[in-house]
């Protein structure tokens, strides 16, 4: 059902993989003194070299449906070594090669600089105000370009939107002027230091990952080649890893089948719009309340999308219209091997071509409460704050354009995102600290810490297993959230289970995702509609951690020395009960498996997923990871 899977073998990311980096910096800052203002003035001139070897999928990939499939491929290798087919369809087929003479490891090394100056003035209006206000500009450019491809300068490709566009493996971004203004100001409202105003506005330029642009030096289809092929007999199962390899006649051109990762000319730096607003209010008894609310709009955010994808050219029918590519047969059925891949590429040799580009892609709002009572030397302080989060973005990328484009969840298809939650929110978090500090004959002190964190565990999105709309992706597509039974289409199926034959009816199926969809929250409030990508928040979990921490300290000459004793319980909820400090895991977040769809209705089809082989299952299981059991730590440290 394309859920759960087992790997075995070579990682297929690990062999030859390196990274160096050279950076070197130049900076002259200078301070101007002027009655009420300070002026700081400076420049900055930044260079940074990245070789990076990469060669993803050397030794090969096989991914089978089932270990059936797989005992049956590696099988038929044992009986004929040399047989020239697989018995089987293999889900999936995968390799990385060298295009280079001798098949040597393929790298690439980027080069970039960033030339920035700034201007800021601190004014001092009076005791009780200060305003600070300036502007930096960056100018980061790339050096060189990357390796030239006289194909891909020839061939055709569309962008996002399904227009016509060119590529170039040799063109990195061209240079651009970064203008990032701000202001801020701290008012002391009453002058005697207890209510205090503060926040500030501005624009805020930053540096990419650089692997986003390694990404396109790196993958060239001049260095290496690729090949990709699903549901396919053309690739026998071997232990050699290079018996799969197309001949190289012409090393150090095109090879015979690549990958291509790219970058607009007009991409910028990540830039974001950000503006705050704060109070700080000493509320006596040495405590200090706070409140904060902090706005962030992305002007510059990266976005992937895959150039050589042919758009879809028809829509489902029935409640779920989304997108369908024309990659299915005319049973409803999806194509196989190179059947799909002519189907859905628009130049055949090439397996994907990543294209990032930049724009403003997503924001977030935060607002913070504080209440705080600072440790001093000796004595009890503590503090308790409340975080809320609301951040969004159209896709939270990794270090591989590919797997970037590859592994985010849509409904209209990876090259159309849509605004959603990020991966990276966590909507509400409570953080509590205690702490008390002693000190003992003038040589020792004991201090003792509780800190306390409940928060949202994160978020998932609710997906369909397969390739359910034929882009070749397999999982990445969110689920309809039918309205009733009267709008599920699934198929019967069988399975074996403890040796006997179990079958899955059609109206089985229905009531058990009807069930399922009514017991989930999120699921029962959203009917009609497509569940969103990180549309499913996980619960709350709450977990503190316990400290304690000895000190001895003695003056020797004029150096003091201190020996430090600590020791550290994490999760002691769960130490005095096995029911604290657990957290959640979804159980299934692919509660459907496509099928294809029915050609007499244009519906799609589905199989409704089980767990341990039971289609009636909860949202979520107690969570067994090593973060839900305490821990504890012994530590000795000595300083002077």
């Amino acid at each position: 059902a394309d859920r759960n899977y087992m790997t075995f073998g070579s990682e297929p990311f690990t062999p030859n993989n390196r990274l160096s980096t050279n950076t070197w910096q130049l900076s002259d800052n200078v301070t101007i003194y002027k009655g009420k203002h300070t002026l700081s003035t400076g420049f900055n001139f930044e260079s940074f070299q990245f070789y990076n070897a990469f060669t993803p999928n050397v030794n090969g990939q096989f991914a089978f449906h089932n270990l059936d499939s797989f005992y049956a491929s590696a099988n038929a290798y044992l009986a004929n070594p040399t047989m020239a087919t697989n018995p089987v369809n293999v889900r999936r087929y995968a390799l990385g090669y060298s295009n280079l003479p001798g098949g040597g490891v393929w790298a690439a090394t980027t080069k970039a600089n960033n030339l920035g100056f700034y201007l800021q003035d601190d004014w001092a209006l009076n005791e009780n105000f200060t305003m600070t206000y300036g502007f930096r500009v960056d100018i980061p450019y790339f050096v060189g370009g990357g390796f030239v491809n006289t194909e891909v300068d020839n061939f055709g490709f569309v962008d996002e939107e399904g227009n016509p566009t060119k590529l170039s493996t040799s063109k990195l971004p061209s240079a651009k002027v970064m203008i990032s203004p701000r202001w801020g100001f701290n008012y002391d409202i009453f002058g005697n230091k207890k209510t205090q105003v503060r926040g500030g506005l501005g624009v805020f330029t930053g540096r990419p990952a650089f692997v986003w642009i390694s990404n396109q030096v790196g993958n060239n289809g001049v260095q290496a080649g690729s090949l990709s092929t699903d549901n396919t007999r053309a690739f026998p199962f071997s232990p050699d890893v290079k018996r799969n390899i197309p001949v190289i006649t012409n090393p150090g051109q095109p090879a015979p089948s690549y990958n291509i990762a790219t970058t607009e000319e007009s991409f910028r730096f990540p830039q974001v719009f950000r503006a705050n607003l704060a109070l700080d209010q000493n509320i006596g008894w040495g405590m200090i309340a706070s409140a904060e609310i902090l706005f962030t709009q992305s002007l510059s955010n990266m976005y992937y999308y895959n150039a050589n994808l042919k758009p879809a050219t028809a829509t489902f029918s029935g409640p779920d219209s989304r997108p369908r590519y024309g990659t299915f047969g005319t049973n409803g059925v999806l194509l196989s091997g190179a059947a799909f891949n002519t189907a859905s590429r628009i130049n055949t040799k090439i397996t994907d071509a990543t294209v990032l580009k930049s724009g403003p892609y997503g924001g977030s709002f935060v607002t913070t409460f504080k209440l705080e009572k600072p440790v001093r030397s000796k004595g009890f302080g503590f503090m308790v704050a409340y975080n809320y989060s609301n951040v969004k973005d159209y896709i939270s990328a990794g270090s591989i354009a590919f797997s970037s484009w590859r592994d985010n969840r849509t409904v209209r298809g990876n090259n159309n995102y849509g605004m959603s939650f990020s991966d990276n929110e966590t909507r509400s978090r409570l953080i509590t600290n205690l702490n008390y500090r002693r000190e003992v004959f003038k040589s020792a002190a004991l201090q003792i810490s509780l800190f306390g964190q409940s928060q949202t565990q994160g978020r998932a999105s609710y997906v369909i297993s397969g390739d359910m709309n034929g882009d070749g992706l397999s999982g990445n597509d969110l689920l309809y959230i039918p309205k009733d039974q009267s709008e599920m289409n699934f198929q019967q199926y069988t399975a074996v289970v403890n040796g006997a034959t179990v079958a899955y009816t059609v109206q089985a199926q229905k009531e058990a995702f009807d069930r399922y969809i009514n017991n989930d929250d999120y699921l029962s409030k959203n009917r009609g509609l497509y569940s969103e990508r990180n549309g499913l928040k996980l619960p709350m979990v709450t977990r503190f951690d316990f400290s304690v921490q000895l000190e001895l300290f003695r003056n020797i000459g004029k150096q003091r020395h201190t020996i430090q004793l600590r020791a550290d319980i994490f999760n002691i909820g769960n130490l005095l009960s096995s029911k604290n400090g657990v957290g959640y895991v979804v159980n299934n977040t692919a509660l459907l498996n496509a099928r294809g769809f029915d050609p007499a209705t244009g519906q799609p089809i589905y199989r409704m997923n089980t767990v341990n082989n039971s289609l009636t299952y909860d949202t979520y299981r107690k969570g067994t990871s090593l973060i839900d059991v305490w821990q504890a730590q012994w530590g000795i440290r000595y300083s002077f």
